[in-house]
């Protein structure tokens, strides 16, 4: 199910009872890749609920690139929702998830592909009983990654140069 907030997605979900395991997660998810779905697979494992925090559009400008999103946040949505592993999608209007997820207070947190000294969200986790999880899947790559090889690719075989574009995608 999408939900364009928080607030609605609580009016109609309380998953912090004793029978449910809430596990979240959150990012742009752009171009959807194996990256991805190992993470929110890991997520289905862990919990009984899984809660994806979805960068809108602004947001994800905010802190990736004027450039991005490539998809905009309605088809990340609904891609999202499609995936088996995948309970709840949720709009995240910010560009950290620090005010969502005192509100959410998921049971568990799981982020990939960064040090825990970067998850600027940990002090409000932490505030609210929430363990955290960080996965390292760096052969997976990245979306931004995608996005300049593809970017490349393109300038090369239409002997169009867009390097500018390449290496502001890559210099997120």
């Amino acid at each position: 199910m999408i939900y364009d907030n928080v607030q609605s997605f609580l009016k109609k979900h309380d998953l912090r009872c004793a029978k449910s395991k809430m596990v979240a997660t959150s990012g742009a998810f752009d171009i959807l890749h194996s990256g991805h779905i190992k993470l929110l697979q890991l997520c289905k494992r862990l919990g009984t609920s899984v809660v994806v925090l979805l960068n809108t559009d602004e947001s994800v400008r905010t802190y990736k690139s004027e450039h991005r999103p490539i998809k905009d946040w309605q088809t990340r949505a609904e891609l999202l929702d499609e995936l088996r592993c995948v309970d709840f999608v949720v709009g995240l209007h910010d560009p950290t998830p620090i005010g969502a997820l005192g509100l959410l207070k998921p049971h568990l947190w799981i982020k990939g592909d960064r040090p825990i000294e970067e998850i600027v969200e940990k002090e409000v986790l932490f505030n609210v009983g929430c363990d955290i999880i960080v996965i390292w899947n760096s052969e997976a790559g990245s979306s931004t990654d995608l996005i300049a090889r593809a970017a490349r690719a393109w300038s090369a075989e239409a002997g169009i140069c867009i390097e500018a574009f390449a290496a502001d995608i890559e210099g997120e």
